[in-house]
C-alpha cells in the first residue's frame, strides 16, 4: 500500500471516529502535561536535597522538601488515575462507534460481498480488529502525549544543569530510531497476516460449532481437529514471530541505551572529580537518563503500534470502502399489491458466461398460488432472488401492478412481503421472540393467532413454556417440521401482500407438509402466494404451476395440463413416483 494511501486512511479514521472526542482528547493532553511535568519536578528536589540541604543539615528546609515531595506524588496519582479513566472511556467510545459503524455498513452492502465472505470472519474482523486497534491506537496517542513532553522537559532541564550532556542526549536520538525502524516493515506484515489468521479461525470456529450434528454423526472429528491444527499453529507461528520482531527492536535498543547511560556516566563521573559538578547533579541525571531513554524506547515502540495501527484501519477500511448495495436508495413507497406482478422479458446472469433466467415472462395474480417447479439449477431461487430486489443487474422489467420494481424503495417493497427459505434461520430466543420478528409490534394475541394459521399452535403448547421456551440455538430442540411451521407463523404475522416459500417443504415429513399447505389454501385470500418447489407433492395445492428448466419457462398451467402438455413436468412427476416421493394417488 502506498504512503498517500496509508495517510489519507489514517486522517479519514482521525475524522470519523476520533475527531468527535476532541473535548476529552483535550482533557488528557492537560493531564499527561500535569503529570509528566510532575515526574520532572521529583530529582529536582532530590537535587536540592542532596546539595543543600543535607551539607548545611538544614532541618526546616528537609521538612519543607518532603512536604513537597509527598505533595507531588500524591498529586501525580490523583492526576494518573483521572487520566486512566479518560484513556479508557475514549478507548470503549472508539471502540463502540467503529464496531458500530462496521455492523451497520456490513448489513447495506450487497448479497454478492456475501457470497466469498463467510458470516464467522467477517464477525471475528468486526471483534478482533476493532479490540486490537482500540488498545494500539488510544494507547498510542497517550503515550505519544506522554513521552513528547517529557522527552522536551527533561532536555530543558538538563540543558540548565549541563548542556554537555543534553548535547549528548540529543545526538543518541537518531542511532536510537535507527536500530528499531529496521524492523517496521516485517512487523507490519506479520501482524497483519496474525490478523488475517484470527479472522479465519473465528469462521473456522462457527462453521465447526454449527455443523456439529453432522461432525458426529459422520465420526470427523479427527479431520476437523486436524484442520484447525494446521491454522493454529500457522496463527502461533506468525505470533512468536511477531512478538520475537518485537523484542529484538526493544532488546537491541535497550542495549544501546545501557552502552549510552554509561558513557555519560563516565564524564559525569570526571566532572565530579574535577570539581565541575555535584553528587546531586549526576543523581538527577542519571534518573533523567532512565526517564529519556525510557521515553525515547517508547516514542519508537509508539512508532511501530502506530504502524501496526494503520495496518489495522487499512483492514477495517477495506470494509467500510465497500460500496453499499443500491437496492438502499430511495424510491417510490409501495403499500400493497391490487392486481399482481408481472415478469416481462426478464433476463439475468450471476456472471457473463450462463444465463441464470432467460427471457421469462409470467404473472403472479393475487389470491392465487403460484407454484415454481424445475431440477436443481433451473433459476427458481433467483427468480425470487430479483422479486426481492436483491439483484438489480436484470434485462427486462418486472411490474408490481404499474410500479417497476427499481423506481420501488426496496425497504417498503419488503414490508409488504414474507419469505420462508428452504432452511428457516431461527434465533437462539423463546417461540414468542421468533415469530415476533415478523412483525415486533405484535402482541401476544396476534402471536397465537399466527401460530394457529400455520398449524403451530398445537405443538407450541406441548413444549415446557409454551410460547416462552428457550429453542436453541438455531431452534435446534424442535424438529424440521416445527422449525418450518414457526417460520410460517413468523412470515404471516408480517400480513403480507406477498408471502413467498422456497422449498419450504423439501427436507419435512408428509403430516407436517399437509399442515403446512392447509394453511396456506386459507391464507391465499387477499394476497399472493409463490411456492418455489423441488417436491411435487407441494404444489398440488397451486392454482397454477410455473416449469423451469435451464433458466427458461417450458411450461405452465395447472397439474393436469401440465401433465399432458409438458414433457419437463411429466418427467419430474415420474421420477418422483418411481423415487417414493410421490404417491401415485396425490390429489
Amino acid at each position: 500500500m502506498n504512503l498517500k494511501l496509508e495517510i489519507d486512511t489514517f486522517f479519514a479514521f482521525i475524522r470519523t471516529f476520533v475527531y468527535p472526542h476532541w473535548k476529552i482528547g483535550t482533557a488528557i493532553f492537560f493531564t499527561t502535561l500535569l503529570s509528566s511535568g510532575l515526574r520532572i519536578v521529583r530529582p529536582l528536589l532530590i537535587l536540592f536535597l542532596i546539595d543543600n540541604i543535607l551539607p548545611n543539615k538544614d532541618f526546616p528546609m528537609l521538612k519543607g522538601v518532603f512536604f513537597l515531595y509527598f505533595l507531588n506524588v500524591i498529586l501525580g496519582y490523583v492526576i494518573l488515575l483521572i487520566q486512566d479513566f479518560l484513556i479508557e472511556s475514549t478507548r470503549q467510545k472508539i471502540k463502540f462507534f467503529i464496531q458500530l459503524k462496521l455492523f451497520k455498513h456490513i448489513q447495506l452492502l450487497p448479497l454478492s460481498f456475501f457470497i466469498d465472505k463467510e458470516s464467522g470472519y467477517l464477525s471475528t474482523r468486526i471483534l478482533s480488529d476493532t479490540e486490537t486497534l482500540d488498545y494500539m491506537f488510544v494507547d498510542t496517542f497517550a503515550n505519544l502525549i506522554t513521552n513528547i513532553i517529557t522527552v522536551a522537559g527533561i532536555l530543558i532541564t538538563t540543558f540548565a544543569i549541563n548542556g554537555t550532556i543534553a548535547s549528548i542526549m540529543i545526538l543518541l536520538i537518531p542511532p536510537h530510531i535507527l536500530l528499531s525502524v529496521m524492523f517496521i516493515g516485517k512487523l507490519k506484515q506479520v501482524t497483519n497476516e496474525t490478523q488475517e489468521m484470527r479472522a479465519t479461525l473465528g469462521q473456522e470456529y462457527q462453521e465447526t460449532f454449527g455443523a456439529i450434528y453432522f461432525i458426529k454423526s459422520f465420526s470427523l472429528e479427527k479431520i476437523f481437529d486436524l484442520k484447525l491444527v494446521r491454522k493454529l499453529k500457522f496463527l502461533v507461528r506468525r505470533s512468536v514471530l511477531r512478538e520475537y520482531l518485537r523484542s529484538l527492536s526493544s532488546n537491541t535498543t535497550s542495549l544501546f541505551t545501557a552502552i549510552s547511560t554509561w558513557v555519560i556516566i563516565y564524564i559525569l563521573g570526571i566532572d565530579i572529580l574535577q570539581g565541575r559538578s555535584s553528587i546531586g547533579v549526576i543523581y538527577v541525571i542519571i534518573v533523567y537518563l532512565n526517564m529519556f531513554f525510557s521515553s525515547v524506547q517508547s516514542l519508537i515502540y509508539t512508532n511501530t503500534r502506530f504502524q501496526q495501527s494503520v495496518a489495522i484501519i487499512r483492514r477495517i477500511y477495506q470494509i467500510l470502502e465497500e460500496p453499499i448495495s443500491n437496492e438502499y436508495r430511495k424510491g417510490v413507497t409501495i403499500n400493497n399489491i391490487n392486481k399482481g406482478i408481472v415478469y416481462r422479458n426478464v433476463t439475468f446472469s450471476y456472471n457473463s458466461d450462463k444465463k441464470a433466467l432467460n427471457k421469462i415472462n409470467l404473472f403472479f395474480k393475487k389470491d392465487k398460488i403460484t407454484a415454481v417447479v424445475g431440477k436443481t439449477g433451473s433459476g427458481k431461487t433467483t427468480l425470487i432472488n430479483l422479486l426481492l430486489g436483491l439483484f438489480e443487474s436484470y434485462e427486462g422489467n418486472i411490474f408490481f401492478d404499474n410500479l417497476e420494481l427499481r423506481q420501488i424503495d426496496k425497504k417498503t417493497l419488503r414490508s409488504i412481503m414474507a419469505l420462508v427459505p428452504q432452511a428457516p434461520f431461527l434465533f437462539s430466543a423463546s417461540v414468542r421472540d421468533n415469530i415476533s420478528l415478523g412483525n415486533p409490534r405484535a402482541s401476544y394475541e396476534m402471536i397465537i393467532q399466527a401460530a394457529k394459521l400455520s398449524n403451530a399452535h398445537d405443538f407450541i403448547i406441548k413444549l415446557p413454556n409454551q410460547y416462552d421456551t428457550f429453542i436453541g440455538e438455531k431452534g435446534i430442540r424442535l424438529s424440521g417440521g416445527e422449525k418450518q411451521r414457526l417460520a410460517l407463523a413468523r412470515a404471516i404475522i408480517r400480513n403480507p401482500a406477498v408471502l413467498i416459500i422456497d422449498e419450504g417443504t423439501s427436507q419435512i415429513d408428509s403430516n407436517s407438509e399437509d399442515l403446512i399447505l392447509e394453511s396456506l389454501r386459507y391464507l391465499k385470500k387477499g394476497r399472493i402466494i409463490i411456492l418455489i418447489a423441488h417436491r411435487l407433492s407441494t404444489i398440488l395445492v397451486a392454482d397454477r404451476i410455473i416449469v423451469l428448466d435451464a433458466g427458461k419457462i417450458v411450461g405452465a398451467g395447472t397439474h393436469d395440463y401440465l401433465l399432458v402438455k409438458c414433457p419437463h413436468y411429466r418427467s419430474l412427476f415420474e421420477s418422483q413416483i418411481s423415487q417414493g416421493i410421490l404417491a401415485v394417488d396425490t390429489r
